[in-house]
């Protein structure tokens, strides 16, 4: 048989652009999930390696004793059972972003909280605290795929916790600073907007 592929189409990685708060966002059937980040500090247009990965429902069979004539298909006899439906998991983002030296990100806000203020116009950031102010808050990132002037799909983890910080590396082709990240929420945290 010849080869059908004479003329393949060529397979193009999307670009994504990223949002990141420090805070959860507010959804409502108003308002797309793009327009809840509008603030020069939402964007955060410096990451790579990005990784989604949805909510999963797994679903197990259970074995019972006996058998029992199916109706379905061929009528045979199969073995009794049920299906059990776990509860879905967690939804998470992972990825690697440029490190900025310059400034926090709003990853490093919601991971350290308001941090503490210094004299010389510093802040300091120490993670695993529990004092007022300086515990984890739950912040929400954006994953945007814009075609042209076309908004394709939007993915939105609310109420999000930054699981890891990870860590700070020069492996860039460039040199630059590097660090991973992963945040997770709850399945009903996770929402896609698909454009119709």
């Amino acid at each position: 048989m010849a080869n059908q592929l004479t003329t393949p189409t060529p397979i193009r990685v999307s670009k994504a652009v990223v949002y990141m708060k420090a805070t959860a966002v507010t959804v409502t059937n108003a308002a797309t999930i793009i327009s809840l980040f509008t603030a020069s500090t939402d964007i955060q247009a410096r990451v790579k390696n990005l990784t989604i990965t949805p909510p999963v429902g797994e679903v197990t069979k259970i074995d019972l004793i006996g058998e029992t004539a199916s109706t379905l298909e061929h009528t045979l006899t199969l073995q009794n059972y049920l299906l059990n439906e776990s509860s879905w998991t967690l939804a998470k983002v992972s990825g690697t972003m440029l490190w900025n030296v310059s400034d926090e990100t709003q990853l490093e806000l919601a991971m350290g909280g308001a941090g503490t203020a210094e004299p010389t116009n510093y802040r300091r950031y120490q993670y695993g605290a529990s004092d007022s102010g300086k515990t984890r808050v739950v912040g929400s990132i954006a994953i945007h795929f814009p075609i042209g002037t076309t908004d394709l799909r939007t993915i939105l983890l609310n109420n999000a916790y930054v699981m890891s910080l990870g860590d700070i590396k020069a492996t860039g082709a460039d040199g630059h600073l590097e660090r991973d990240f992963e945040l997770v929420c709850a399945p009903e945290n996770y929402l896609d907007e698909v454009r119709d």
